[in-house]
C-alpha cells in the first residue's frame, strides 16, 4: 500500500505538472492575444497607409487643377508643400516606403510590390502634373492632364492601392479567424485543465483524507500493539530472568535441535556447557558427541536416532568430559516429538546425585562385605572348629576296631566322608565370602588365585593378563572387581560352553579397564538384559562409578567391558 508521504508527493507532483501545462497554455494564449492585437494594428496601419496614398493622389490632382485654373501661386505652393510631405499628419510616412520598414509593419512581399508599383504610377502622374504646371497656357496644361497616360497612371495607382486593401483585408481576416480559433481552443483547454486540476485535487484530497483516517486507525492500533508488545516483552524479559535464575540455581540447561538446519542451540544464552565457554562449542550435535564417553556414545546415538526417526523420547544418563578433562555424569532428556521440526529437552548435571547413589550402593556393598566377613569368620572360628573336632573324634573311632558290624561301619564311613567334605566346602565358602588374598596382596593375586583354584575342575581355559605390577587400588574397587570377575567366571563355566576365557585388567593414566571375553555359545541380550545376574554386575560397577557394557552374539561368544575413570 502506498504510504501517505508518497501519496502527497504524487499528488503534489501531478498538480505541479498540470499547473506548468496550464502556465504554458496561458502564456501561449497571451501570445495569441498579442498577435491578434498586433494583427489588428497592422491592418489599421495598412489601411491608413493605403487610404493616405489614395487621398494624396487625389489631393495632388485637385491642387494641380486648381493651380492651372486659377493661376494662383498659393495653390501651387500648397501643391508643392503636399508633394514634399510637409503635412504634419504625413511625416510618419516619409520612411514607411522602405522595404525593411514595410516588412517590419507585416506587409508581405507581394503587398510591398503592389505598394512600390502604386508609388511608381503615382510618381509618373506627379511628373505629368509638374509638366502641366510648367506649361504657359491653361488649355495645353489641361490637355496634358486629359491624356490617357496620365489618367491610366492615376487610375491604375488607385486600383493597385484598392487591390492592396482587399489583399490586406483578406489576409488579416484569415489570420484573425485562425487566431480567434486558436485563442478559443487555448481558452477552453485552459478551462478544462483548471477544472481537471480542481476535480483531481478534490478527489485526491478526499482519498488522502480517507487514507489519513485509516492510517490514524492503523496508527492507533499500532500504538496499542506497541504497548501490548512492550508489555509482552517486559513479561518475556521477566520470564527469561526467572528462567535464567531457575536454570542457574538448578544447573539445568535447555537444548533445542533443529531437524532442518541440524543446529543445536542452548539456553540460557552464553551459559557454560561442560565448563566450556559458549563460543568454544559449535552449534551442532557433534560438539556434544565429542565430549560423551565412548562407552555411553552408542546408546546415546541410538536414542537420538530413534527420537528423530520415530519421535520417541530421550532419557539417558551419560558420562561427559568437561573442559578440564574431568569425567562427570549428565542426564540428557527430551519429550517425544510428533510432526515437529524441533527437538527440545534438558541437560542436567547429575554427578553429585550419582555420587550420592554410589555412596549408598557402596554403603550397601560395604555392609554386605562386612556381613560376608562376619559369616566367614563365624564359619572359620565356630563351625569349622566344631566340625574339625568332630572329625578328629570320628577319626579315632574309624582307626579303632570297636565297630564290628560291617553295615554299621559303611554308614559310619559315609558320615565321616560327608563331614570331611563339609569341612572342605565350608573352607571354600568362607574363602569365597571374604578372600583374604585381596586384603593381603590385592586384586591381581586374588584373581590369579581364583583361577588357580578352578584348574582341573573345568574344561574352560582361563587366561589372565594385567599391568598393575603389585599396585594396589581402593579396597572397595578391588572387592567389586573381584566379585564381577568371580560372577563372570561362574557364568562362563555354567552357561557358555567356552573353550577359552581371557581376562585383562589394564590400567592407563586416567582409566582402568577390565575385559572378560569368551568364545562360547553367547546369548540374546534382548531377552536376558534384565536378569538378576547381569543387573548385579551393572549395579556393582555403578557403585564404584564405573561403566559396564555387555556384548554378546549367539555362537560368537560374550564380552564384558568395565571402564573406571581414575
Amino acid at each position: 500500500m502506498i504510504k501517505i508521504r508518497t501519496s502527497f508527493t504524487l499528488l503534489f507532483s501531478t498538480v505541479i505538472l498540470f499547473l506548468l501545462i496550464i502556465l504554458v497554455i496561458f502564456l501561449r494564449l497571451l501570445d495569441n492575444r498579442k498577435e491578434f492585437g498586433s494583427m489588428q494594428f497592422q491592418r489599421q496601419s495598412s489601411f491608413a497607409l493605403s487610404d493616405y496614398l489614395i487621398d494624396r493622389n487625389n489631393e495632388l490632382t485637385r491642387l494641380c487643377t486648381n493651380t492651372i485654373y486659377s493661376k494662383n501661386e498659393i495653390w501651387k505652393e500648397a501643391y508643392q508643400k503636399f508633394l514634399n510631405y510637409d503635412d504634419p499628419s504625413a511625416q510618419f510616412l516619409k520612411s514607411d516606403f522602405r522595404v525593411d520598414s514595410l516588412q517590419a509593419k507585416g506587409f508581405t512581399s507581394q503587398e510591398i510590390q503592389l505598394i512600390n508599383n502604386a508609388l511608381l504610377l503615382s510618381n509618373k502622374a506627379i511628373q505629368i502634373e509638374k509638366k502641366a504646371l510648367a506649361l504657359p497656357t491653361q488649355s495645353t496644361a489641361l490637355a496634358l492632364l486629359q491624356q490617357k497616360e496620365y489618367l491610366d497612371a492615376k487610375n491604375n495607382a488607385n486600383a493597385l492601392l484598392l487591390s492592396l486593401e482587399k489583399r490586406i483585408d483578406s489576409r488579416t481576416t484569415k489570420t484573425w479567424n485562425e487566431s480567434k480559433e486558436e485563442g478559443f481552443t487555448l481558452f477552453y483547454t485552459l478551462l478544462l485543465l483548471l477544472l481537471f486540476v480542481l476535480l483531481f485535487s478534490t478527489a485526491s484530497y478526499y482519498l488522502i483524507r480517507l487514507r489519513l483516517k485509516r492510517q490514524e486507525r492503523i496508527d492507533k492500533k499500532f500504538k496499542e500493539s506497541v504497548v501490548e508488545l512492550q508489555s509482552t516483552k517486559d513479561n518475556l524479559v521477566e520470564s527469561d530472568h526467572r528462567f535464567t535464575l531457575a536454570t542457574q540455581g538448578t544447573g539445568i540447561l535447555i537444548w533445542q535441535y533443529d531437524l532442518i538446519s541440524k543446529q543445536l542451540n542452548w539456553f540460557p544464552k552464553n551459559s557454560k556447557l561442560l565448563d566450556f565457554p559458549s563460543e568454544k562449542l559449535t552449534p551442532s550435535i557433534a560438539s556434544i558427541q565429542e565430549q560423551i564417553h565412548k562407552g555411553d556414545l552408542d546408546l546415546f546415538n541410538q536414542q537420538f536416532k530413534n527420537c528423530i526417526e520415530n519421535g520417541s523420547a530421550i532419557s539417558i544418563d551419560v558420562r561427559c568430559y568437561t573442559a578440564t578433562k574431568e569425567l562427570k555424569w549428565y542426564n540428557f532428556r527430551s519429550a517425544s516429538i510428533k510432526k515437529n521440526t524441533h527437538i527440545v529437552g534438558t541437560f542436567s548435571d547429575i554427578n553429585e546425585q550419582m555420587k550420592q547413589e554410589e555412596k549408598v550402593i557402596n554403603a550397601i556393598l560395604e555392609t554386605e562385605d562386612k556381613e560376608r566377613s562376619r559369616i566367614a569368620r563365624d564359619i572359620h572360628d565356630s563351625l569349622q572348629q566344631t566340625m574339625s573336632t568332630s572329625l578328629l573324634n570320628l577319626e579315632k573311632v574309624r582307626v579303632s576296631d570297636e565297630i564290628s558290624d560291617k553295615e554299621l561301619m559303611n554308614k559310619f564311613t559315609v558320615g565321616y566322608n560327608y563331614l570331611k567334605k563339609a569341612i572342605q566346602e565350608s573352607r571354600t565358602l568362607a574363602h569365597n565370602l571374604m578372600p583374604k588374598v585381596i586384603h593381603q596382596n590385592g586384586i591381581s593375586p586374588a584373581i590369579q588365585a581364583l583361577i588357580s583354584a578352578l584348574e582341573g575342575s573345568t574344561a574352560t581355559q582361563i587366561i589372565f593378563y594385567d599391568n598393575l605390577n603389585e599396585e594396589r587400588l581402593k579396597l572397595s574397587v578391588e572387592m567389586t572387581l573381584y566379585r564381577i570377575v568371580q560372577e563372570s567366571i561362574n557364568n562362563v563355566i555354567k552357561y557358555s560352553e567356552a573353550e577359552k576365557c581371557t581376562i585383562q585388567l589394564l590400567k592407563y593414566s586416567d582409566l582402568l579397564v577390565l575385559t572378560i571375553e569368551d568364545n562360547g555359545v553367547g546369548f540374546d541380550l534382548s531377552t536376558t538384559k534384565n536378569t538378576f545376574g547381569l543387573n548385579s554386575l551393572k549395579t556393582r560397577a555403578e557403585a564404584i562409578g564405573a561403566y559396564l557394557q555387555i556384548s554378546s552374539v549367539k555362537n560368537k561368544g560374550t564380552e564384558i567391558v568395565l571402564e573406571l575413570a581414575l
